[in-house]
């Protein structure tokens, strides 16, 4: 197994060309005590009600020549996590994986009688912040054209746990749509509903014209620009208003229902990424 760690920038610290990095083998174990907030499981680190802790360790396969090759190698991992954008990723490169992380420990170990500190295998110990992986690459549905009434259907295999979709959308009337979105299972039976009412966005000018509804973080954001030659931005001034959860897809069919109070029109584009164990 090849494993390269990533911040959320999509910088590295372990490149695929760099030393072969190994992982020791992990159980899921669902603590009987165990108590999930924000759909995040298993890690003391998030919250006082989040009890579990789960530990990695990867071993990289490097010879040091010098002590000073192996100051240079120890303070380049301590100054990415220092100085990187959280959250940090590991990810499983063979099965297009990932989950997050914690740098936890950098074990040490001298040859007696060697200098140097020189190893076959460095440890490097990480804390698991989540039980669950998920896919390394995002499902992308693109931009579909949806009238009030109308529906997406998201497919997630048996396999999965759960899927976190991140929902991008467009205005597409000059009428603010005061909507909602339905969550409906394979019977048409709903399960989830989240409703927005924003009075600033509509079609009317780029300024308040796109939305995202991120179930992974848990974030409304409205954002808008000068021109379409004008990069996006994203304000936190405008009145807004939900009800509901935040959705979060299961194993099966997943149909998302837009409903709008004046049958406004929009353009959605959904993203996700399936979870499971390990």
């Amino acid at each position: 197994m090849e494993f390269i760690v990533e911040d959320s920038q999509g910088n590295t610290l372990f490149e695929l060309q760099d030393e072969c990095v190994l992982v020791s083998p992990t159980e899921f174990d669902m603590p009987e005590n165990l108590v999930s907030r924000l759909e995040t499981w298993g890690s003391v680190d998030q919250s006082n009600n989040l009890i579990a802790s789960r530990k990695i360790s990867l071993y990289i396969s490097r010879g040091f020549e010098s002590d000073q090759d192996y100051r240079y190698f120890k303070n380049k991992i301590n100054s990415f996590f220092l100085n990187k954008k959280p959250p940090f990723y590991l990810i499983d490169v063979h099965n297009q994986r990932r989950t997050k992380i914690k740098f936890s420990k950098f074990s040490e170990s001298f040859e007696k009688g060697n200098e140097a500190r020189i190893e076959k295998e460095v440890p490097l110990e990480f804390i698991l912040l989540d039980v669950l992986w998920e896919d390394s690459r995002e499902s992308d549905t693109a931009q579909i054209d949806l009238a009030s009434g109308s529906w997406i259907d998201i497919h997630i295999p048996e396999y999965y746990v759960d899927g976190h979709p991140i929902i991008e959308l467009q205005a597409g009337s000059n009428l603010n749509p005061d909507f909602s979105i339905d969550l409906l299972d394979i019977d048409n039976k709903g399960f989830a509903t989240q409703r927005i009412q924003c009075l600033s966005f509509s079609n009317s000018s780029e300024l308040n014209k796109y939305m995202v509804l991120d179930s992974e973080y848990g974030l409304v954001k409205i954002g808008g620009r000068e021109n379409e030659a004008s990069p996006l931005r994203w304000s936190t001034n405008n009145m807004l208003w939900t009800g509901g959860n935040f959705i979060v897809f299961r194993p099966g069919l997943n149909r998302l229902v837009y409903t709008s109070a004046n049958n406004s029109p929009i353009k959605i584009r959904v993203r996700h990424r399936g979870r499971s164990t390990n």
